[in-house]
C-alpha cells in the first residue's frame, strides 16, 4: 500500500507541475480545442480575453506558453465572433508583454470589456 501512496503523489505533483501550460486553451465554434493550428478563440482560465493593451507579442508569448513556436495571427472584434462566446466570462484583460514570453507579460484578471473585444489567436 505504501508504494501505491508513494505513486500518487508523484502523478499528482506532476499534474501540478503542468499547470501553467494549462492556463490557455484555443477553441472552435463548438468550443472544443482546435486542431491542426487553427485560429480560434483564445481562452484563460476558462474564460475568454479582452484585447485590450493586446498586441503581436502578446500572441507570440501565449502561444508559446501553450508549447508552439510562435503566433501566426490574432483578431478581435468584428473581424470573428462565436455564439459560444456569450457563455464565458471575460478572465483576462490588459496583457501587456515586453518580449514574446509570458514571463514578460503584465496582465489584469479583471476586465472593462465586452465580448466583441475577445482575442482569437492562431500559433503553429
Amino acid at each position: 500500500g505504501v508504494i501505491t501512496d508513494t505513486e500518487e503523489e508523484e502523478d499528482s505533483g506532476e499534474e501540478e507541475g503542468e499547470g501553467e501550460e494549462d492556463l490557455f486553451f484555443i477553441v472552435n465554434e463548438e468550443g472544443e480545442p482546435v486542431t491542426d493550428d487553427q485560429l480560434g478563440l483564445l481562452l484563460y482560465k476558462g474564460g475568454t480575453v479582452c484585447d485590450d493593451s493586446f498586441t503581436s507579442l502578446s500572441a507570440h508569448a501565449i502561444c508559446k506558453q501553450m508549447g508552439y513556436a510562435e503566433a501566426i495571427t490574432w483578431v478581435s472584434g468584428s473581424a470573428q465572433s462565436y455564439p459560444i462566446q456569450q457563455n464565458y466570462d471575460i478572465t483576462l484583460d490588459e496583457v501587456r508583454c515586453s518580449q514574446r514570453d509570458w514571463q514578460s507579460c503584465t496582465f489584469i484578471e479583471d476586465h472593462n470589456c465586452r465580448h466583441s473585444e475577445d482575442v482569437f489567436l492562431q500559433c503553429n
